[in-house]
């Protein structure tokens, strides 16, 4: 029994999308396919994720939420009324952008309102994108190694 009163490994056990180490951040660490798919599951977090790609990487929260919301409702962003841009805007605020800081797919800085890309939001984009007709496979999560295991396995068969 731990000194919490839990038996033992009961909640010991580290998710492999938690860093190991206080000091690092999530973006640190590559987010397991969990992470992803449980980021990916969200229509407006997919629309985060998309609206980034396709704009520069960068927005602001307001400018992400009026785009949202136009999308959603089906209107030109200059005909989003208030409530529609509120009801996109605070659930932005609120769940979504931290819970998509947290897994490390966006850099979001809540005090200065901005949304950003990370590094690991490439790993995020390759599953949003990926087209299971196209006979590819998305990108990480194992899909360097087939492909170094395929060259290595292709240069032993040419010998």
């Amino acid at each position: 029994m731990n000194a919490d009163g839990r038996e033992r490994g009961e909640g010991d056990e580290r998710r492999r999308d938690q860093p190991t180490d206080p000091t690092d951040s999530p973006r640190d660490v590559t987010p397991s396919l969990d992470v992803i798919f449980d980021i990916l599951k969200n229509r407006r977090r997919r629309d985060v994720l998309l609206y980034l790609d396709q704009n520069g990487d960068e927005a602001m929260l307001d400018t992400l939420a009026e785009a949202i919301a136009a999308e959603e409702n089906d209107v030109r962003e200059v005909d989003v009324d208030s409530s529609q841009r509120k009801r996109v805007y605070i659930s932005l605020y609120q769940a979504h952008l931290p819970k998509m800081d947290d897994a490390g797919a966006i850099a979001y800085d809540k005090s200065r309102g901005t949304v950003r890309l990370t590094g690991s939001a490439e790993l995020f984009l390759s599953y949003l994108y990926f087209d299971p007709t196209q006979g590819s496979e998305p990108e990480g999560a194992g899909s360097s190694v087939r492909r170094a295991l395929q060259s290595v396995r292709g240069w032993i068969e040419s010998r």
